[in-house]
């Protein structure tokens, strides 16, 4: 079994300890764009997005925009809260599909942060007008003076004990995870008002949330998995006269950006980029002075005598536009996979303890376009030789023998280790290590394969 999707540390995003919901959060610092999570959207569709984010130095900004052209669609500026909050938006795509969602820390200053909890989800619904809710024993009313942001709220007021708002008849898929979230306050500070979550028809519970007992907005949110095809929000009062008033309330399915998983993802789809770039989460930037790395005992499963490497790169100029030679991947004294950007070529090398040698292992020259996934594997065994191949086609070969060497602590992604030059500039996934060389049919099959682990 090869490491699968292996966590990814750098400079300015890496796996931390603190958490905001029982999972490990993405610890960020530095000045440049920490984290980025390239995807492809529908057009003109509505979108809801949100993380929670905690700042301990500097400030962060969080932002979603369209790639090509650069367009913001959705950016909170200047975030500097010490304990977890919450962003969130709902936007809309325009003619532009593919977005990057960001959180980069301020230029010019020292920043350090965590971000936890990332959700993107299509076909909002939102419960905000008097026509949305009904009441048992409740008054249901349009409110102009107390919303949240100034426009009307929903005010709901119990005639009686026990008195509640609902809304029915949602539209969910049985099995789905949603999330709700919302604004509620209550009238005075002895009334009483808490969500529950039924079935469409008020039999099955799923959820209850806490008493909620402020009179100035709280933010609330949850997870539950549908258990029908339907399904009931309530909003109980605990006595009557009691009062709450609720604003900017959806419901949402969950699609997770990478959620609390070292930003790596998982491939999800048929081999070919534009199928796989629809569900392409939680790729790594290269782009600037962030030093990618990965332990090689702890994350890898490569040996010192056979190993095989794969990934998937897209860079982010066409293959003439390359300054300097992009470095793909690089053991110090041990291998290095790059693109030579004089010949166009993708080139597999191996270190014999005295220099790095090719002798045939570097394709064709490939010629690609921006933004164009490329899949590409490299094997090696020290008694045999090498064999690179990129998207299936483009293949180079050494045949030779060298002495094994010593695996160096940490393999670097998308430069060479503590320099600035010849970095891959653009974006890499889905690095996968095997403990043997593997032969070329199973590297067809795994970039062919729904499952990366096959």
């Amino acid at each position: 079994m090869p490491y699968k999707n292996t966590a990814i540390t750098n400079t300015s995003a890496k796996v931390s300890t603190e958490q905001f919901s029982g999972f490990q959060s993405i610890f960020v610092s530095g000045t440049g764009n920490a984290m980025v999570n390239p995807l492809i959207l529908e057009a003109s569709s509505e979108y809801y997005l949100s993380s929670f984010i905690k700042v301990s130095k500097g400030s962060f900004n969080f932002v979603a925009r369209e790639i090509n052209p650069i367009v913001d669609l959705y950016k909170y500026p200047n975030i500097t809260e010490t304990s977890f909050k919450q962003y969130d938006t709902v936007f809309k795509t325009g003619t532009a599909v593919a977005i990057d969602v960001i959180i980069s820390g301020t230029t010019g200053t020292t920043n350090e942060g965590w971000a936890d909890k990332f959700v993107l989800a299509k076909n909002v619904v939102t419960l905000n007008t008097t026509t949305d809710w009904n009441g048992s024993d409740c008054t249901v009313a349009s409110d102009t003076n107390d919303g949240r942001l100034s426009d009307a709220c929903v005010k709901l007021t119990a005639t009686s004990d026990g008195g509640y708002g609902y809304c029915d008849q949602i539209v969910t898929v049985n099995g789905q995870e949603y999330t709700f979230n919302g604004y509620i306050k209550v009238g005075a500070a002895d009334d009483i008002a808490r969500i529950m979550i039924y079935d469409a028809v008020g039999d099955t519970f799923i959820y209850s949330g806490t008493n909620q007992t402020s009179t100035s907005y709280s933010n609330i949110y949850n997870t539950f998995k549908a258990v029908s095809s339907g399904t009931q929000i309530r909003v109980y009062l605990e006595a009557s006269g009691d009062i709450c008033y609720l604003d900017d309330f959806s419901l949402l399915p969950v699609v997770e950006l990478d959620a609390y998983s070292e930003i790596t993802s998982t491939l999800t789809n048929s081999y070919g980029y534009d199928k796989w770039l629809t569900n392409s989460v939680g790729s790594i930037l290269v782009d600037g002075g962030d030093i990618y790395s990965i332990g090689i005992s702890s994350g890898t499963s490569l040996n010192n005598h056979q190993g095989s490497i794969l990934f998937r790169y897209m860079p982010m100029f066409a293959y003439d536009n390359f300054v300097d030679d992009a470095n793909l991947i690089y053991l110090e004294n041990f291998l290095k996979i790059y693109y030579d950007a004089s010949s166009y070529k993708f080139v597999g090398s191996v270190y014999n303890g005295s220099e790095y040698v090719v002798s045939g292992c570097e394709t064709d020259a490939v010629w690609f376009p921006s933004g164009t996934w490329l899949d590409i594997a490299f094997t090696y065994d020290n008694t045999i030789g090498t064999f690179l191949i990129v998207s299936g086609s483009a293949c180079g070969v050494f045949n030779g023998a060298w002495p094994s060497q010593n695996l160096p602590d940490l393999l670097c992604i998308g430069c060479i280790s503590g320099t600035n030059y010849g970095r891959a500039e653009g974006y890499m996934d889905d690095l996968n290590f095997y403990p043997y060389a593997l032969i070329e049919d199973d590297i067809v099959k795994y970039f062919n394969s729904n499952n990366s682990s096959e």
